[in-house]
């Protein structure tokens, strides 16, 4: 029965394929999937009289609430899925094959009995949660860029919503815009510029797609001026790899909101334990996107919480109360972190009051620093050191001052040349990590 009501789709060729595939393998995975396998080369027309049809039938379903109604609490929506239907969007160019590919799934089940209409449930779930009006766009680059040498410049490309998929080579994550709407952006770069696949529940206004454009950009770095960085480093035989690199841009996140909670994430823990932090505080507290990717929560989303829940489901431990106490003073406006990007304080003046935020010593503060445009800092922590041991005193351990030392001839930009330095070994490989 369900192999039936697929098979018209084989006339909208591999993408949707593809797409039914998938579809099938969570609704059933035994002989509707091989069925369908085995009869997908015998495809049948595709009737334009049948599609209009279709396209009125699912246009009511819509309007009387309906399907609405059967959807809003499905939750079985998988990435993998929402993947296939967005790169089928994007490559015809809007969606409407993707429309009526979504309409045929809705119509056939509306079609069925009872006993049909339960066996092809899921499908409907899938095709509500996975909906998205898609679009495009072109992110021009400066001279000296390269995207990759920028995702992985730190560890933040591994924390959500942040998302690496290295088997097509896109950073995506969901932007939230200052009006709520969620976004999810893909990022690939090709020919010398950044495309973006856009997909959100709603159609996004000129406006809309400028500031996501402008996020994208603070967060690439992209509208920073670093001549005088790489300038420098053509003049230090030591460093004359950074500019042919592409090398010297750190990714960031769209807020210094989020940087902050991510840094304190950071500190007196193993990586791994970071990640898990980061990725409950974004499944618990974040927006969900509709496709199982959620935002970053927000200071109001935060300051909601309890420490009890902090220390118990996002397991942030001695951080809580930091973090709780943070998020309620920006969500008050007692606190505007923003600001620091475009502070007019000198850089220690910045640097001191960054430390003010509970959970930010040195080390937190010098690295915030960094995201912020400032790298006067070095940001010391015990993996920094541990690698300046091996390159310069042959493992042996040597004073904080003595590392301040080394690179105080640098300058401004001595905090960007100790972390190059210490992490040169990740430019030998397109995903280091």
């Amino acid at each position: 029965m369900l192999n039936e009501n697929f098979q018209a789709l084989g006339s909208l060729r591999v993408p949707a394929t593809g797409i039914v595939l998938e579809i099938i393998r969570v609704v059933d995975e035994s002989e509707v999937a091989h069925s369908f396998l085995r009869s997908e080369c015998k495809r049948s027309p595709w009737n334009r009289m049948n599609a209009r049809m279709l396209v009125r039938e699912v246009k009511q379903r819509l309007k009387d609430g309906t399907l609405f109604k059967v959807c809003s609490s499905s939750d079985m929506i998988t990435r993998r899925i929402y993947q296939q239907f967005s790169t089928f969007a994007s490559d015809v160019g809007g969606g409407f094959l993707l429309f009526l590919a979504c309409v045929y799934i809705l119509m056939s089940t509306y079609r069925l009995r009872t006993a049909g209409f339960l066996h092809t449930l899921p499908c409907i779930l899938l095709v509500q949660r996975i909906w998205m009006v898609t679009g495009r766009m072109e992110i021009k680059i400066p001279p000296i860029f390269n995207f990759w040498r920028t995702v992985y410049s730190h560890g933040w490309c591994s924390l959500p919503p942040f998302l690496v998929n290295k088997e097509d080579s896109t950073l995506s994550r969901v932007l939230e815009l200052s009006n709520g709407t969620l976004v999810r952006s893909t990022l690939k770069d090709r020919k010398g510029k950044i495309f973006v696949t856009l997909g959100s529940r709603v159609t996004l206004s000129t406006e809309q797609k400028t500031e996501v454009r402008t996020l994208l950009s603070q967060c690439l770095r992209l509208d920073e001026d670093f001549s005088e960085f790489y300038g420098e480093a053509a003049r230090r035989p030591g460093f004359r790899w950074i500019p042919k690199a592409g090398a010297g841009r750190m990714l960031r996140s769209p807020t210094v909101f989020e940087d902050v909670v991510k840094m304190i994430c950071t500190t007196n823990c193993s990586w791994s334990l970071t990640e898990i932090m980061v990725g409950n505080l974004t499944s618990l507290l974040g927006k969900d996107l509709g496709d199982g990717n959620h935002s970053f929560p927000g200071p109001e989303s935060m300051a909601g919480g309890t420490e009890a829940f902090f220390r118990k489901n996002v397991r942030t431990g001695y951080r809580s109360p930091y973090l709780l106490e943070f998020a309620t003073a920006v969500a008050e406006g007692k606190l505007d972190v923003e600001g620091w990007r475009s502070s007019a304080l000198t850089t220690d003046e910045l640097f001191e009051k960054v430390k003010t935020v509970k959970g930010m010593g040195d080390y937190a503060a010098g690295n915030i620093l960094k995201l912020l445009g400032r790298y006067d800092y070095l940001g010391l922590d015990s993996w920094v050191r541990g690698k300046f041991y091996e390159l310069h005193s042959r493992g042996r351990k040597v004073k904080d001052s003595t590392i301040e030392k080394h690179y105080a001839s640098l300058g401004k930009w001595r905090g960007m040349f100790f972390w190059l330095e210490m992490t040169r070994y990740w430019y030998d490989h397109k995903f280091p990590f």
